[in-house]
């Protein structure tokens, strides 16, 4: 088999294996060159007297930080290209295929201990073909050989380590190594699995391709979806949420044990629940999770934002990295369940995270292109260190914080974030709160309003001095699926928090990802840097981006918005939907053939493009009604429906619970040109209550372009105008519409009427 390398490689000099700079093509001298003036330190330990890396190798002509990190190993690493996979061939060597990603501790580790020694470098250069793999650039690759990760060793994790044949076929797998024998406690390092790995290569070659075949079999069973003869009903709804109530943490929110992750799609679906019947029990789990969460280590006290996971179970102590898919589907979940919640401090306190998440995003992950960055390192430098370790940037020593404070705001700041001399790691403290800003205001004795203002004095101090330390690694490429998740959060934003700016902020990276993301075919790629956007989108890109644009056109209307998603749904439907499968793939049918074909069909970090993509196809069905997306979602459905009920597919659930639920249309009628964001109304209209509605703000004026276009894209607009000169709401429901109005309340009470409720099955109390 051979496989088909659509990632173009420069063409350079042939079989120049460069391990000096004397040695080095013209080209990666030139890309170091440049990178060496623009201030940035190759990522190595080898430097010769002048002070320049004693080796280079390809990555240095990538645009992915985590490629360029390793661009100065000695190892003669190629990225993902036909080029390498011909050399394997040519030169009967097996490949070893490396991912992990830029913002990745124990990939840096394994880069320190294993891809800067010599020696192992040595013996890797000349007896495999090394290639280096960003996971997300390239998250088809990832997710594939994920797989057989799992399948080999019944585990997974980054870095991930693979060893290939000749056409990509996995034979061994596995995470990090130690590099010799007897690190870290491990019988065998790296550098001894190498080596057995090279003379079975050779001399148990039959065997070896026998049990990759049987492998490469049991990765395709395992990738291909089976549609089971389950019908697709509320029911399911409602078995999944008591699913996940039984693997609810009371004490301390979240799900399972340690180590414990937010799990942003659980709990958007227990929202979604809780919205649409009414469920106490579903809003109390959130309201603790959100609560805890706040509260904890994992939460950045000082700067805003979320970390990556809890190593324990009571979100003490995080993994020190940062994602923009968190925070995204973070700051969501926190303004939905503030919309909800009936407890007035937990309304402010969600409201207020919500709030610092998306200033964050804004103050430190947003490029001058309006794009918003990838993520930051859990590792960064601190005194006394030779090398990044996890989590300097973030803690605190009590003589840290006596010097950056007055003595009384020190000594509260001590007593609020439980600083101690002994601390949490090697002395140094994590900051976290026990209780919320009124429990804690009446315990120091402060009214208030002073114990927020004396609150606000403490971080911002903090911020300033801690905004003096070496910064954590920021990895400045943009992913086009978790900047749509950055729009979605935004387009709320501006609507739930009434901040107009997040508007704004949304808006422009929505143009950006159009202008600077997306042909003129419509084809979208997956990621942009240095003002190259590079490698084909896969269908998250699509979904997540789709998702944005729908979310960013019910809170301005404008039809361009609306025009977009439906044109890269089609591309979507034109170049992603399996026929085979009733799904959607991985990559398109344009893209290089992998060993297996992926149909994504899990919710985890990230939900997966298939359930985003089913709750596009019910939005854009309701607003444009072609019949073909009503067909792909009952197909979507069916084929996901043995899965709904046990905790995989959380986003999918919400998808179905939207699309049980009755359609409706609410169209709600303004002035040409004018700002009415905030209009009562239309608070009303995005309440998440009312399930599958339809919301359309048009302009009053027929005869606008905003109105006319408005008009083409969605069939039912019609003629509707505003009354009395008022802003004006119309709910319709099959085709019947309410009479206008202009009264909040009488429009809340027609969403209410016609809200239709699932069985009354909801989960069991559980033990608060």
């Amino acid at each position: 088999m051979v496989i088909s390398m659509y990632i173009p490689f420069i063409e350079l000099i042939d079989q120049v294996e460069a391990k000096s700079l004397s040695e080095a093509p013209q080209a990666w001298v030139d890309a170091l060159t440049q990178r060496l003036s623009q201030g940035v330190k190759p990522r190595t330990h080898h430097f010769d007297a002048q002070g320049k890396p004693k080796y280079i190798n390809r990555l240095v002509l990538e645009t992915s930080p985590y490629l360029r990190q390793h661009a100065h190993n000695p190892v003669e690493w190629y990225p993902w290209s036909k080029e390498a996979f011909q050399r394997a061939q040519k030169e009967d060597k097996p490949i070893l295929l490396s991912i992990g990603y830029s913002t990745c501790h124990w990939c840096h580790v394994m880069e320190r201990e294993s891809f800067e020694d010599e020696e192992i470098a040595r013996y890797l250069n000349q007896h495999f073909i090394a290639i280096k793999v960003d996971r997300e650039e390239r998250p088809d690759l990832d997710e594939l050989y994920m797989k057989a990760v799992q399948l080999m060793t019944g585990r997974g994790g980054w870095p991930m380590t693979t060893v290939l044949t000749h056409d990509g076929t996995p034979f061994f797998g596995g995470t990090y190594f130690p590099p010799r024998d007897g690190t870290r406690g491990r019988r065998r390092g790296f550098l001894t699995i190498l080596k057995e790995l090279k003379q079975r290569y050779h001399n148990d070659r039959q065997t070896l391709l026998r049990e990759a075949k049987q492998l490469s079999q049991r990765m395709a069973e395992k990738a291909a979806p089976k549609r089971g003869s389950q019908s697709v009903s509320p029911e399911l709804v409602v078995e999944a949420v008591q699913r996940l109530a039984t693997r609810f943490d009371s004490r301390n929110g979240g799900f399972g044990r340690a180590p414990k992750f937010p799990t942003p799609v659980h709990l958007k679906l227990l929202l979604d629940y809780a919205a649409k019947v009414g469920d106490p029990t579903a809003l109390r789990m959130v309201e603790i999770t959100l609560t805890k969460m706040a509260y904890g280590g994992v939460y950045d006290q000082v700067g805003g934002g979320f970390h990556r996971y809890a190593t324990d179970q009571r979100w003490r102590v995080p993994h020190f990295e940062k994602m923009l898919y968190d925070n995204a589907q973070l700051a969501l979940v926190y303004m939905e369940a503030a919309t909800l919640s009936k407890d007035q401090s937990r309304v402010e306190e969600f409201s207020l995270v919500a709030r610092e998440i998306l200033d964050y995003l804004l103050r430190e992950m947003l490029s001058a292109d309006h794009l918003f960055y990838s993520a930051t390192d859990a590792d960064s430098l601190g005194p006394g260190v030779d090398h990044p370790e996890e989590g300097l940037f973030f803690t605190w020593t009590p003589e840290e914080i006596n010097l950056a404070l007055e003595p009384e705001l020190a000594q509260l700041a001590m007593r609020v974030y439980q600083i101690t001399p002994r601390g949490d790691l090697d002395g140094r403290n994590i900051l976290r709160k026990k209780h919320g800003v009124r429990t804690l205001a009446g315990r120091v004795g402060l009214s208030l309003d002073t114990f927020k203002d004396r609150l606000s004095q403490i971080r911002k101090k903090l911020y300033k001095v801690r905004s003096r330390r070496p910064h954590p690694l920021r990895d400045d490429k943009a992913i086009t699926s978790w900047n749509g998740l950055a729009v979605s959060a935004f387009a709320r934003g501006a609507i739930l928090l009434h901040e107009p700016r997040y508007l704004i902020a949304a808006q422009k990276t929505a143009r950006a990802l159009l202008q600077r993301l997306k042909s003129s075919d419509g084809r979208l790629a997956r990621t942009y840097m240095d003002g190259v956007a590079k490698h084909r989108g896969v269908l998250d890109d699509y979904a997540f981006l789709i998702q944005g644009l729908l979310n960013l056109f019910e809170v301005d209307s404008q039809p361009l918005w609306l025009k977009e998603a439906i044109a890269l749904q089609a591309y979507l439907d034109r170049h992603f939907w399996s026929t085979r499968y009733q799904a959607y793939t991985m990559t398109s049918d344009r893209a290089e053939g992998l060993i297996t074909q992926l149909v994504p069909l899990y919710d985890g970090a990230e939900p997966s493009g298939n359930s985003i993509a089913a709750q596009n196809l019910v939005r854009l069905n309701l607003l444009t009604q072609q019949p073909l997306l009503g067909k792909r979602l009952t197909a979507l459905l069916k084929t996901s429906a043995s899965r709904l009920p046990y905790g995989g597919l959380s986003a999918m659930v919400s998808a179905l619970l939207t699309q049980v639920d009755e359609a409706r249309q609410l169209v709600i009628v303004v002035p040409q040109g004018q700002v009415v964001e905030q209009h009562p109304l239309l608070t009303v209209g995005h309440d998440k209550r009312w399930g599958r509605l339809s919301l359309v703000i048009a302009p009053d004026s027929l005869t606008s372009p905003t109105r006319r276009i408005l008009n083409q894209l969605i069939p039912w607009l019609g003629d509707k105008r505003m009354v009395g000169d008022q802003i004006t709401a119309y709910l319709c429901f099959e085709g019947y519409c309410d009479r206008p109005t202009h009264d909040v309340e009488e429009l809340r009470n027609s969403l209410e009427r016609r809200s239709t409720l699932l069985p009354d099955r909801s989960p069991a109390p559980l033990p608060f």
